[in-house]
């Protein structure tokens, strides 16, 4: 994977409470893999921010990425051991 760029979109939803804040971003992350341009869009990137003296720093995020509509993910089941069937 070469040239990672990830751009974010409007905030969705923000909470301040005292020094510490929950950010929801809706974002989307492109790169090139193979040298063929691969674009994930529709993605959420939601984090948690502490306030250390002058600024804020991240304190936990999590990336959720939305199920693409033409090539859905397909989750495989659990796997069976040999011995079990």
């Amino acid at each position: 994977m070469t040239g990672p760029k990830v751009t974010l979109g409007r905030l969705r939803h923000v909470d301040v409470s005292g020094g510490r804040a929950y950010v929801v971003i809706p974002a989307s992350f492109a790169f090139i893999e193979n040298g063929k341009q691969i674009t994930e869009r529709g993605s959420i990137w939601t984090v948690t921010l502490q306030k250390v003296a002058d600024s804020w720093r991240i304190t936990g995020w999590a990336w959720s990425k939305r199920r693409n509509r033409c090539c859905p993910c397909r989750t495989p089941g659990p796997r069976r051991s040999a011995a079990l069937n």
